[in-house]
C-alpha cells in the first residue's frame, strides 16, 4: 500500500483537532493525575497558543496521511519547522494514525515522507516528544531511527538526523 501526505482541509482539521485534544488530555490524565476537565482545558490552551491562525499558522504543517489507491484517510501529522540551537528542526507536534489503520505500516511510511519533506525544506534534524507510557510509539520511533535526546516531565524527546 502506497501512502501520500497532503495539507489538511478545514473539515479534516476539525477531526484532527478533536482526536488530538482528546488524546493529549488523556495523556495528561494518565501521566500527571490531572482531572479530565483540567487536562482538556490545558490541552486546548496549548494548541491555541501553538496554532493562533489554525491551519494557516506560519511554519506549521498540518497534513493528512492518505492511502494512494483508495484515497482513504489513514491519519494526520502536525509538524513545525523551527530553528533550535542553531539548527533547523522539524518538530513533530502530533501524529495520529486512525485506529483501524494501526499496525499496517502507515506510520513508518508517513514519517519517511514527512522527514523527506522536512529535509527538502532545509531541516537538519527531526525531533519529537513521546510519553514514557507510550511504549508502542517509542518502539516505532526507534525503528525509524530516532534516538533518545533528553527526559523531561513524563516523557522523552527523541531526535533523528536528517542531513
Amino acid at each position: 500500500m502506497a501512502v501520500k501526505i497532503r495539507m489538511m482541509s478545514t473539515a479534516e482539521f476539525d477531526v484532527f483537532y478533536e482526536l488530538s485534544v482528546e488524546s493529549s488530555a488523556k495523556e495528561l490524565m494518565e501521566e500527571c493525575a490531572m482531572p479530565h476537565d483540567a487536562a482538556l482545558k490545558e490541552t486546548k490552551e496549548e494548541v491555541a497558543r501553538m496554532l493562533p491562525d489554525g491551519l494557516t499558522t506560519k511554519y506549521n504543517y498540518l497534513m493528512t496521511i492518505v492511502e494512494v489507491d483508495t484515497d482513504d484517510i489513514a491519519g494526520f501529522i502536525w509538524t513545525l519547522h523551527e530553528e533550535t540551537t542553531g539548527r533547523k528542526q522539524n518538530f513533530i507536534c502530533d501524529f495520529v494514525i486512525l485506529e483501524p489503520k494501526r499496525r499496517k505500516g502507515y506510520a513508518v511510511k508517513a514519517l519517511r515522507l514527512v522527514e523527506k519533506r522536512a529535509a527538502e525544506a532545509g531541516c537538519q534534524e527531526s525531533v519529537l516528544f513521546v510519553s514514557d507510557k507510550n511504549h508502542a510509539a517509542e518502539a516505532l520511533y526507534r525503528k525509524c531511527g530516532y534516538q533518545f535526546l533528553r527526559h523531561v516531565d513524563y516523557g522523552k524527546y527523541m531526535l533523528k538526523q536528517l542531513s
